[in-house]
């Protein structure tokens, strides 16, 4: 059951006399508009950009299938930036695992930033080991 109370009064005409609890009310003139000034703006719109950015399309290309075997195939181990202990050592390792396999140990020119080898170490390759440690 719901219900409602209302509730009216009516504003008593003059200025109200203070009591001694309430100080004495100062009235401030209402600025009456002149010419030069404007009416507000109520219909303006605001443009916000989103944080997180627009995210560009992302082009995705599968795997490349498996080899069979690695006899007999070229395999490049690169070494990235930050694995100067790992990357040696996985390519004894390979070396051992693999010896019908031809490893081969790319080194960058550079130790830091793009070390892709080039294109036509790449068309030899029939596969490639490249591992980043952080």
């Amino acid at each position: 059951m719901l219900s409602a109370v209302a509730i009216s009064c009516t504003p008593t005409v003059g200025t109200p006399t203070p009591t001694p609890t309430q100080p004495a009310a100062t009235t401030t003139p209402t600025p009456t508009p002149t010419p030069t000034q404007t009416a507000p703006v109520t219909d303006k719109k605001y443009n916000a950009l989103n944080p997180r950015g627009i995210p560009q399309p992302v082009n995705i290309i599968g795997l490349a299938a498996r080899l069979d075997t690695l006899d007999g195939k070229n395999i490049y181990i690169v070494q990235g930036e930050a694995d100067p202990v790992i990357m040696p050592a996985l390519n004894e390792r390979m070396k051992t695992d693999y010896p019908k396999a031809n490893i081969v140990y790319y080194l960058p020119q550079s130790s830091f930033g793009p070390s892709t080898p080039d294109a036509t170490t790449l068309a030899d390759a029939k596969a490639v080991i490249r591992g980043v440690g952080w």
